[in-house]
Protein backbone atom coordinates (compact mmCIF):
# COMPACT_ATOMS: atom_id res chain seq x y z
CA UNK A 1 0.00 0.00 0.00
CA UNK A 2 2.15 2.24 1.14
CA UNK A 3 4.62 1.40 -1.90
CA UNK A 4 2.35 2.08 -4.53
CA UNK A 5 1.45 5.17 -2.59
CA UNK A 6 5.17 6.58 -3.45
CA UNK A 7 5.22 5.37 -6.73
CA UNK A 8 1.83 7.07 -7.56
CA UNK A 9 3.35 10.41 -6.15
CA UNK A 10 6.60 9.72 -8.00
CA UNK A 11 4.44 9.85 -11.29
CA UNK A 12 2.65 12.52 -10.41
CA UNK A 13 5.35 14.30 -9.49
CA UNK A 14 7.15 13.75 -13.03
CA UNK A 15 4.61 14.40 -14.96
CA UNK A 16 2.96 11.16 -16.44
CA UNK A 17 -0.13 11.55 -15.29
CA UNK A 18 -2.85 14.30 -13.46
CA UNK A 19 -4.08 11.84 -11.27
CA UNK A 20 -3.62 8.29 -9.83
CA UNK A 21 -5.46 5.97 -7.36
CA UNK A 22 -3.04 4.01 -4.23
CA UNK A 23 -5.06 0.81 -3.88
CA UNK A 24 -4.21 -1.83 -1.32
CA UNK A 25 -6.63 -4.60 -0.36
CA UNK A 26 -6.05 -7.78 2.18
CA UNK A 27 -8.40 -11.14 2.55
CA UNK A 28 -8.53 -12.92 5.49
CA UNK A 29 -9.32 -16.50 4.81
CA UNK A 30 -9.32 -19.49 7.13
CA UNK A 31 -6.18 -21.39 5.46
CA UNK A 32 -4.76 -17.86 6.46
CA UNK A 33 -5.60 -17.65 10.05
CA UNK A 34 -4.83 -21.37 10.55
CA UNK A 35 -1.19 -21.18 9.22
CA UNK A 36 -0.45 -17.79 11.23
CA UNK A 37 -2.08 -20.00 14.41
CA UNK A 38 -0.04 -22.46 14.11
CA UNK A 39 3.02 -20.45 13.69
CA UNK A 40 2.02 -19.24 17.16
CA UNK A 41 2.28 -15.87 15.96
CA UNK A 42 -1.63 -14.70 16.96
CA UNK A 43 -3.05 -13.67 20.27
CA UNK A 44 -4.92 -15.38 22.44
CA UNK A 45 -7.14 -12.08 23.22
CA UNK A 46 -5.11 -8.39 23.04
CA UNK A 47 -2.69 -7.28 20.95
CA UNK A 48 -0.13 -4.99 22.93
CA UNK A 49 2.59 -3.42 20.90
CA UNK A 50 5.41 -2.40 21.75
CA UNK A 51 5.33 -4.43 25.23
CA UNK A 52 8.07 -6.33 27.23
CA UNK A 53 5.78 -9.65 27.07
CA UNK A 54 4.65 -9.77 23.24
CA UNK A 55 1.17 -10.84 23.09
CA UNK A 56 1.29 -11.71 19.66
CA UNK A 57 -0.75 -10.14 16.63
CA UNK A 58 -4.08 -10.11 14.82
CA UNK A 59 -4.97 -10.10 11.64
CA UNK A 60 -7.27 -7.89 9.89
CA UNK A 61 -9.24 -7.72 6.54
CA UNK A 62 -9.95 -4.64 4.34
CA UNK A 63 -8.87 -2.41 2.11
CA UNK A 64 -8.01 1.61 1.15
CA UNK A 65 -7.96 3.53 -1.53
CA UNK A 66 -6.15 7.26 -1.80
CA UNK A 67 -6.49 9.75 -4.79
CA UNK A 68 -3.30 10.94 -5.66
CA UNK A 69 -3.12 14.23 -7.96
CA UNK A 70 -1.40 17.64 -8.80
CA UNK A 71 -1.90 20.46 -7.48
CA UNK A 72 -3.60 22.06 -10.66
CA UNK A 73 -5.73 19.12 -10.90
CA UNK A 74 -6.95 19.24 -7.18
CA UNK A 75 -7.51 22.67 -7.93
CA UNK A 76 -9.10 22.17 -10.82
CA UNK A 77 -11.81 20.10 -9.47
CA UNK A 78 -12.25 22.11 -6.42
CA UNK A 79 -11.03 18.97 -4.43
CA UNK A 80 -10.65 18.60 -0.65
CA UNK A 81 -6.82 18.77 0.04
CA UNK A 82 -5.89 16.72 2.83
CA UNK A 83 -1.96 16.48 2.60
CA UNK A 84 0.95 16.58 0.20
CA UNK A 85 3.07 13.35 -0.47
CA UNK A 86 6.19 15.27 0.47
CA UNK A 87 8.78 12.80 0.31
CA UNK A 88 9.10 8.73 -0.02
CA UNK A 89 11.61 6.38 0.48
CA UNK A 90 11.79 2.16 0.78
CA UNK A 91 15.16 0.41 2.20
CA UNK A 92 15.68 -3.23 2.69
CA UNK A 93 17.53 -5.33 5.23
CA UNK A 94 18.19 -8.35 3.30
CA UNK A 95 18.41 -10.15 6.88
CA UNK A 96 16.80 -13.80 5.86
CA UNK A 97 13.35 -14.47 3.69
CA UNK A 98 11.07 -13.57 6.47
CA UNK A 99 12.38 -11.78 9.32
CA UNK A 100 13.66 -8.07 9.87
CA UNK A 101 16.91 -7.37 11.32
CA UNK A 102 17.05 -6.95 15.00
CA UNK A 103 19.28 -3.24 14.95
CA UNK A 104 16.76 -1.53 12.48
CA UNK A 105 19.47 -0.26 10.81
CA UNK A 106 17.45 -0.12 7.39
CA UNK A 107 14.33 0.68 8.63
CA UNK A 108 16.20 3.58 10.27
CA UNK A 109 17.80 4.44 6.98
CA UNK A 110 14.31 4.80 5.76
CA UNK A 111 13.22 7.28 7.73
CA UNK A 112 16.21 9.36 7.57
CA UNK A 113 15.58 9.19 3.36
CA UNK A 114 11.97 10.09 3.25
CA UNK A 115 12.98 12.55 5.37
CA UNK A 116 15.59 13.80 2.98
CA UNK A 117 13.29 13.93 0.23
CA UNK A 118 10.72 15.75 1.80
CA UNK A 119 13.44 18.24 2.37
CA UNK A 120 12.77 18.29 5.82
CA UNK A 121 14.59 17.38 8.90
CA UNK A 122 13.64 14.55 12.03
CA UNK A 123 13.33 17.66 14.29
CA UNK A 124 10.07 18.54 11.30
CA UNK A 125 8.32 15.66 12.27
CA UNK A 126 5.97 15.17 15.11
CA UNK A 127 4.09 12.07 15.12
CA UNK A 128 5.15 8.57 13.57
CA UNK A 129 2.85 6.19 12.64
CA UNK A 130 4.25 2.66 13.08
CA UNK A 131 3.40 -0.88 12.19
CA UNK A 132 4.07 -3.06 15.83
CA UNK A 133 1.66 -6.04 15.48
CA UNK A 134 2.88 -7.75 19.18
CA UNK A 135 5.71 -9.25 17.95
CA UNK A 136 8.98 -9.30 19.95
CA UNK A 137 11.13 -9.08 16.95
CA UNK A 138 9.15 -6.77 14.62
CA UNK A 139 8.19 -4.34 17.28
CA UNK A 140 11.63 -4.35 19.04
CA UNK A 141 13.36 -3.26 15.55
CA UNK A 142 11.09 -0.37 15.00
CA UNK A 143 11.50 0.72 17.95
CA UNK A 144 15.29 0.52 17.63
CA UNK A 145 14.75 2.35 14.38
CA UNK A 146 13.16 5.38 16.09
CA UNK A 147 15.47 5.58 18.59
CA UNK A 148 18.30 6.06 15.67
CA UNK A 149 16.20 9.02 14.29
CA UNK A 150 14.27 11.15 17.13
CA UNK A 151 15.38 11.57 20.63
CA UNK A 152 13.07 9.81 23.66
CA UNK A 153 10.27 11.96 23.79
CA UNK A 154 10.98 13.81 20.39
CA UNK A 155 7.92 12.51 18.83
CA UNK A 156 4.67 10.79 19.12
CA UNK A 157 4.40 7.41 18.04
CA UNK A 158 0.97 6.49 16.89
CA UNK A 159 -0.30 2.45 16.03
CA UNK A 160 -3.48 1.19 14.36
CA UNK A 161 -2.64 -2.53 14.81
CA UNK A 162 -4.46 -3.25 17.92
CA UNK A 163 -7.12 -1.60 16.83
CA UNK A 164 -7.55 -2.63 13.13
CA UNK A 165 -5.34 -5.79 13.52
CA UNK A 166 -2.35 -6.19 10.89
CA UNK A 167 -3.66 -5.84 7.58
CA UNK A 168 -0.08 -7.52 5.56
CA UNK A 169 -0.74 -4.84 2.26
CA UNK A 170 -2.69 -2.21 3.73
CA UNK A 171 -1.91 -1.39 7.61
CA UNK A 172 0.71 1.11 6.15
CA UNK A 173 -2.11 3.03 3.66
CA UNK A 174 -4.56 3.14 6.39
CA UNK A 175 -1.69 4.83 8.65
CA UNK A 176 -1.05 7.34 5.61
CA UNK A 177 -5.09 8.14 5.40
CA UNK A 178 -5.00 8.51 8.86
CA UNK A 179 -1.78 10.88 9.26
CA UNK A 180 -3.45 13.97 7.98
CA UNK A 181 -6.16 14.04 10.51
CA UNK A 182 -3.39 14.52 13.27
CA UNK A 183 -2.34 17.63 12.81
CA UNK A 184 -5.69 19.37 12.37
CA UNK A 185 -6.87 17.43 15.41
CA UNK A 186 -4.13 18.26 17.51
CA UNK A 187 -3.31 14.16 18.57
CA UNK A 188 -2.77 10.64 17.00
CA UNK A 189 -4.93 7.56 17.48
CA UNK A 190 -3.69 6.10 21.23
CA UNK A 191 -1.36 2.82 20.79
CA UNK A 192 -3.34 1.13 22.75
CA UNK A 193 -2.95 -2.27 25.03
CA UNK A 194 0.70 -1.13 25.57
CA UNK A 195 1.38 -2.49 29.57
CA UNK A 196 5.16 -2.78 30.15
CA UNK A 197 6.93 -0.90 26.69
CA UNK A 198 9.59 -2.29 25.67
CA UNK A 199 12.92 -0.49 27.31
CA UNK A 200 13.63 3.29 26.97
CA UNK A 201 10.05 4.68 26.76
CA UNK A 202 9.33 8.17 27.10
CA UNK A 203 6.50 10.56 26.85
CA UNK A 204 6.62 13.29 24.60
CA UNK A 205 5.45 16.70 25.64
CA UNK A 206 1.54 17.93 24.77
CA UNK A 207 0.34 14.60 25.40
CA UNK A 208 -2.94 13.94 27.58
CA UNK A 209 -2.61 11.89 30.27
CA UNK A 210 -4.96 9.32 28.60
CA UNK A 211 -2.33 9.36 25.65
CA UNK A 212 0.38 6.15 25.70
CA UNK A 213 3.45 6.70 25.41
CA UNK A 214 6.02 6.52 22.24
CA UNK A 215 8.00 3.64 23.06
CA UNK A 216 11.74 3.73 22.00
CA UNK A 217 14.49 1.37 22.76
CA UNK A 218 18.41 2.55 22.93
CA UNK A 219 19.87 1.78 19.72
Amino acid sequence: GLAGLGDAAGRVRRGEADAMLAVSADELTPLLHLGFDRLGMLADQAVHPYDRNPSGMAIGAGGAALVVESLESALARGATILAEVAGHSITSDAYRVAGNDPSGDAWAESFLRAISDARLSPADVGTVYGDARGTAALDRAEARAVAKVWQPGQVRLANLNSQTGHLHSTTALLAAGAAPQTPRAGRAPGTTGVRKPVPGSARPPGLGPGDQPACLVPP
